[in-house]
């Protein structure tokens, strides 16, 4: 499995190699390559596509070694809650795939209801933004609102 990504605008389009014999695409995906069922609705029901070997396929299309899959994801929405805000930044590393940012004591790391404070999202919304960049926020691994790092 080789998962290619490839960012037009705001469509992002993941290949995988199948190495895997007898299965359909829906089950490759979900078992050989453990995308989520969640996520196989979306490609499938809110403007997403499944190609086999730059063909457009469905999930029930079988597939043998060596096809390629590819996957268009649709256009992700942002939630409600986050609008941008001006904060700064501490930014340690960024690339294509993934921002890394020391994020300072006292900051909520993502918007709780009932509370209006400003948290990383917001700011990190802010500075997509600025960057022209149509994402929304995906926070891998959070720390708590009084904790740095």
């Amino acid at each position: 499995m080789i998962p290619l990504f490839q960012m037009n605008g705001s469509d992002k389009m993941i290949r995988f190699i199948v190495e895997k014999e007898g299965l359909n695409v829906r089950d490759y995906l979900l078992s050989e390559v453990h995308l989520s069922r969640q996520t196989l609705k979306k490609i499938k029901f809110h403007g997403g596509a499944i190609y086999v070997n730059n063909e457009v396929s469905n999930v029930r299309t079988p597939v043998k070694k060596g096809d390629v899959i590819d996957c268009l994801l649709p256009k992700e929405e942002r939630s409600a809650s986050l609008y941008p805000v001006e904060l700064p930044l501490d930014l340690v590393y960024e690339d294509d795939f993934i921002l890394v940012i020391n994020k300072p004591a006292h900051l909520p790391v993502v918007p709780t209801i009932g509370n209006n404070t400003p948290s990383l999202a917001h700011g990190l919304i802010h500075y997509y933004d600025q960057s022209q960049l149509p994402y929304t926020v995906h926070i891998v691994t959070r720390l708590d609102q009084d904790t740095s790092g």
